[in-house]
């Protein structure tokens, strides 16, 4: 997940980081930004999607480490 946040946006990462650490409210992530609640519900919005996509992004090649298959030993 941290890897996939470093690769939005520095104000993406912003409305995230005041929302998910700060623990801040639609109304407060507003002030910070200096722009009205509905901008900041839609700029938080939107980074949760691109977000999101980092995420899908990066899944298909930890999907494929972890379906390598092991190496069997057989004893008899």
């Amino acid at each position: 997940m941290h890897e996939a946040l470093t690769r939005l946006s520095p104000g993406d990462q912003e409305v995230l980081r005041l929302t998910a650490w700060e623990e801040l409210g639609v109304d407060e992530v507003a002030a910070a930004l200096g722009c009205g609640s509905r901008a900041a519900a839609m700029r938080l919005h939107r980074a949760r999607r691109r977000l999101r996509a980092e995420i899908d992004r990066m899944r298909p090649a930890a999907a494929a480490d972890a379906t390598v298959p092991k190496e069997r030993h057989c004893h008899g």
